[in-house]
């Protein structure tokens, strides 16, 4: 199977979905990523549009893009200590850089919301204030941010919680709940 942006997407049986080479991805810094289909096995010999172009969008990303994050990953640390408190966790400063706390995955994953029929790209990593849970970030159609919190495999907090009106929602305090 062919991608105009990632070129080659082999079959891997060990995660049973295609896969692109590494490629470098600058929101990231520049590291070298692969893409996972989990929805494209080796069966599904066309590329999807929707899924080549959310590429397309999150390779667009600049490498200050996951500045945009900083909020959520506050609300997501803050939330955290109220939950734990903060004797089991490292504090961090209001003048701390947030992103410096965490560290992301380079396996990024993008796939359908079936309930939503939006392409989400999707990755993981981990975070110094919740190491069990980790963090996972995804953005709608490649280039919206749609969630920050821990990692939960759900690509949209509509799907995490099955709430509609969770849609728009990029970060859900647990007081939601």
């Amino acid at each position: 199977m062919e991608s105009q942006t990632l070129g080659t997407l082999l079959f891997d049986a060990d995660s049973e979905c295609r896969k692109s080479t590494e490629i470098k991805v600058p929101a990231f810094g520049n590291i070298e990523c692969t893409f996972h289909f989990p929805e494209l096995d080796q069966d599904v010999s066309v590329f999807p549009n929707e899924f080549e172009t959310a590429v397309r969008n999150f390779l667009k990303r600049p490498a200050d893009w996951l500045q945009n994050c900083s909020p959520y990953l506050w609300e997501y640390y803050r939330d955290t200590i109220e939950q734990i408190g903060e004797e089991d966790i490292d504090p961090i400063g209001d003048d701390e850089d947030i992103l410096t706390k965490i560290e992301l995955d380079p396996e990024i994953e993008v796939r359908w919301d079936c309930d939503e029929n939006d392409v989400y790209v999707s990755f993981g990593g981990g975070c110094d204030w919740e190491i069990e849970h980790g963090l996972q970030i995804s953005l709608r159609d490649g280039k919206f941010l749609a969630k920050v919190g821990d990692f939960d495999g759900h690509v949209s907090n509509a799907d995490a919680y099955d709430r509609v009106d969770f849609k728009d929602v990029i970060y859900v305090k647990r007081s939601m709940l």
